[in-house]
C-alpha cells in the first residue's frame, strides 16, 4: 500500500546514502544511536538549529572524498537537504548530530568521544533577548509534529486493515518457493549482522525515497508489484534470512517499521527491491502470487480502504510544512547569534585532526 503514496525520488544520492532516524506510523524511530556504538571514535555535534551542524558534516565528507575515503552519508529524515551523520568505516569514525530528537551523550568523554559544541560560538545574550519567541516557536512546532504523528497512526491503521483483508488473496506457497529459489545459494555469514538502513522518509518536503539500494552493484531482483504483495514477500524473505543465520541489510518500511521495503545480502551480493527500473534487473512477477478468485471478491473493498491514503498523506505534508516554517524561524534566530568566523576556524582544526 505504501506504493500508492506520492513519493519524490531523490536521485542525487548514492549507495552510501540513507536515513537512520525517521517518523513512522509506529512513532519516531532512532536507529542511529545504536549504530554509533560500533565505532571506536565518535564526534558528537551539539548546537541549535541553524548553527552549522550539517554544514560541518558536509565539509567532512568533502575532505574525506578528496582523500579517497568512502563515507556513509546519513540524511535527516525531516529535512533531506541536511545531514544527521557521517560514518567512516575505514577509520572506525562517526560524526553525528547528537541533538534532539536523537540525543547522544559521550560514553568515554575526551578519549573515544569528542563533543563539538557549537554553543561556544553563539552570543547567549542575543538568544536570551529572544527567549519568549524561541519558546513560543518550539511549542507551535511541537504541536504540528503531534498532529502529523496522529495522522501517521491513522494511515498505519488503514495499512494494517488493508493487509489483513488482502492476506487471503496471497498464494503463500508460491512466494515461499520463489524465495527459496532466489536465496538457494546464499552462504551463512556471521560477519554481517541484521542492519537497518532506511531508504524512505516522511519529511517536511513530503514523502522522500532514496534509490540507494537500486544503486548497489549486485545481483538485483525487483518485485514488480501490481497487487501490493511486496510487503508480504519481503517479510517472508526477511524471516528466511534470519532463520538461516544470514547477515543482511534492510530498509524498514517508512510507514510500518515492522516491515521492510528493500534487502541486501552482502555475502551473496543479492539485492531485492520493489518497482525499480534499473537496467539489468531480474523481475519477480507478482501475477504468480495472487489468487485471482479471492482477489475479485475483495477488490472493491480494498479500493475503498485505499481511497483516503493520499488525502491523509497530504494532511501530513501540510502539518510538516508548518513544522518546516517554524524550524526556519528558529534557524534565523540562532544563526544571527552565531560567530561563524570562529566556528570555521575550529571546524578546520577538527577536520585536520580526525582525517
Amino acid at each position: 500500500m505504501i506504493n500508492d503514496l506520492e513519493m519524490t525520488i531523490a536521485t542525487n544520492n548514492n549507495e552510501h546514502s540513507y536515513f537512520l532516524c525517521a517518523m513512522s506510523g509506529n512513532g519516531f524511530k532512532n536507529f542511529m544511536t545504536e549504530k554509533t556504538k560500533r565505532y571506536r571514535k565518535r564526534i558528537l555535534i551539539k548546537g541549535g538549529p541553524g548553527t552549522g551542524k550539517s554544514t560541518l558534516m558536509k565539509k567532512i565528507i568533502e575532505n574525506a572524498k578528496e582523500k579517497g575515503i568512502i563515507c556513509d552519508e546519513i540524511y535527516c529524515s525531516s529535512d533531506p537537504a541536511s545531514l544527521d551523520g557521517v560514518f567512516i568505516d575505514k577509520l572506525s569514525l562517526c560524526i553525528v548530530d547528537a541533538t534532539a530528537p536523537h540525543i547522544i551523550e559521550p560514553i568515554y568523554p575526551g578519549s573515544n568521544d569528542i563533543t563539538f559544541d557549537l554553543s561556544r560560538f553563539w552570543d547567549s545574550h542575543k538568544l536570551f533577548d529572544n527567549e519568549r519567541e524561541i519558546i513560543e516557536i518550539n511549542i507551535k512546532k511541537t504541536e504540528h509534529y503531534k498532529n502529523a504523528y496522529f495522522l501517521l497512526s491513522s494511515l498505519l491503521s488503514l495499512h494494517r486493515l488493508y493487509y489483513g483483508i488482502f492476506d487471503r488473496c496471497i498464494k503463500k506457497d508460491e512466494i515461499r518457493d520463489s524465495i527459496n529459489y532466489i536465496f538457494a545459494n546464499i552462504r551463512e555469514d556471521n560477519t554481517y549482522e541484521c542492519e537497518r538502513k532506511l531508504c524512505s522518509a516522511i519529511s517536511t518536503k513530503g514523502f522522500i525515497h532514496l534509490d540507494s539500494y537500486d544503486r548497489i552493484k549486485s545481483n538485483h531482483f525487483v518485485i514488480e508489484d501490481k497487487y501490493d504483495v511486496s510487503a508480504y514477500y519481503l517479510k517472508k524473505a526477511f524471516s528466511h534470512l534470519k532463520k538461516n543465520n544470514t547477515g543482511f541489510i534492510y530498509a524498514p518500511d517508512v510507514l510500518d517499521t515492522d516491515l521492510c521495503e528493500a534487502l541486501y545480502i552482502p555475502s551473496s551480493n543479492i539485492t531485492v527491491t520493489v518497482n525499480s527500473d534499473i537496467i539489468g534487473n531480474k523481475i519477480i512477477d507478482t501475477d504468480d502470487f495472487i489468487n485471482k478468485t479471492e482477489y475479485s471478491k475483495v477488490k472493491e473493498k480494498l479500493k475503498r480502504i485505499k481511497k483516503p491514503i493520499n488525502k491523509i498523506a497530504e494532511e501530513i505534508s501540510s502539518e510538516l510544512s508548518l513544522v518546516s516554517e517554524y524550524h526556519g524561524s528558529l534557524e534565523k534566530i540562532y544563526s544571527s547569534a552565531m560567530n561563524f568566523d570562529e566556528k570555521e576556524i575550529a571546524q578546520a582544526e577538527l577536520i585536520n585532526k580526525i582525517l
